[in-house]
């Protein structure tokens, strides 16, 4: 698959349906490796919340994170991607922070912040191109499910 053919995959109607694990199944799904790349790429290179940027070869501070967790989902969809530096990837997965529909930064409230880790309201940086903004519907699904 090319980055391109997973771009257009935005242009589809967004997906939210858990994958149905059958107990006499030994298959699994295995990650696309566009999928970062391409969320990556679509913000900048950099996190969406602080904007750092570091790249060494083929390794980098940012990552393309799923909202909707792939384990369950197995969603590559770019509109359900973030990028994220590590610190605020593992925040966002943990559910130390979220998103509004206007992607506004909702933190949790059992959060100790004391370094202002993330701030409450403020708006991440967007990708160019409004087809890959993250989906109101996952988003939903994380604050939900994952917001502590």
């Amino acid at each position: 698959m090319q980055a391109e053919t997973l771009k257009q995959q935005a242009q589809a109607k967004f997906r939210l349906h858990p994958t149905i694990k059958e107990q006499n199944t030994d298959g699994y799904f295995v990650r696309s490796k566009l999928f970062p790349k391409v969320v990556k790429e679509l913000y900048g290179f950099a996190c969406c919340v602080c904007q750092a940027s570091a790249r060494l070869g083929n390794s980098s501070l940012v990552d393309g994170a799923h909202i909707l967790p792939f384990s369950e989902f197995h969603n590559d969809d770019p509109r359900n991607g973030l990028a994220l530096c590590k610190n605020h990837h593992w925040g966002f997965d943990i559910g130390a922070w979220s998103l509004s529909d206007s992607y506004e930064i909702i933190v949790a409230p059992k959060l100790i912040n004391d370094l202002v880790y993330v701030e409450n309201g403020k708006t991440i940086v967007q990708p160019k191109d409004p087809i890959y903004l993250p989906n109101p519907i996952a988003l939903q699904w994380h604050r939900e499910n994952i917001l502590k």
